[in-house]
């Protein structure tokens, strides 16, 4: 098994394993198996929402930023046209 990327493989991958698991002839060890991996896409998918929060949260502190600083060189341009 290897670990997903993205949002939609993950919820693919484990939309397939739901589906595994429905089985009426699947065996506990690969019951578990599935289980197993289940538990290492979801905490990717964690990992990877708590990337993108603090993505967002980066880009809203440089925007905030920017945008203060547009402002002060908006009111100092101002001051000196007075």
């Amino acid at each position: 098994m290897s670990l997903k990327e993205s949002y939609p493989e993950i919820d693919a991958r484990l939309n397939e394993i739901v589906e595994e698991v429905k089985r009426e002839d699947i065996s506990l060890d690969e019951a578990l198996k599935l289980y197993d991996e289940a538990v290492k896409l979801a905490l990717k998918a964690c990992d990877l929402s708590e990337e993108d929060f603090a993505e967002k949260a980066a880009s809203e502190v440089v925007d905030e930023t920017t945008s203060a600083q547009r402002l002060d060189e908006t009111s100092a341009a101002a001051e000196q046209e007075q």
